[in-house]
Parts: C-alpha cells; sequence; structure tokens
C-alpha cells in the first residue's frame, strides 16, 4: 500500500511525496494546495495520508 507525505519545504512551500508507488514528487505554495491534492491521490491509490507538521509532528489521516 502506498503513503502520501505532506512536508514542508522551508519558507518556498509544501513537498507531497508518494512512498511505494512511482509517481513523481509534487511541489505546492501552500498547505492547503498539498492536502488537496494529497487527499486526491489517497483517494485514487487508496493510500494513507501522512502531514509532517513544521513542528516535528506527525498526523495520520
Amino acid at each position: 500500500m502506498a503513503t502520501v507525505h505532506i512536508m514542508p519545504r522551508g519558507v518556498e512551500g509544501w513537498l507531497l511525496k508518494v512512498e511505494g508507488e512511482k509517481i513523481k514528487d509534487g511541489f505546492f505554495a501552500t498547505r492547503e494546495e498539498a492536502l488537496r491534492v494529497g487527499r486526491t491521490m489517497c483517494d485514487t491509490l487508496r493510500a494513507d495520508l501522512v502531514i509532517h507538521n513544521p513542528d516535528g509532528t506527525t498526523t495520520r489521516q
């Protein structure tokens, strides 16, 4: 099963990475945009979503 990770990348924006699938990483200016795309990918791939917060904690959805 794939896992979609959304993580901050400095002040530049948010990185979306899919673990377990051969899909290119995505880069987004806002967290909201990365979450929207990540949730859609999770629905399509039946994957888990892991959000890496700026403080180092993670949230699974």
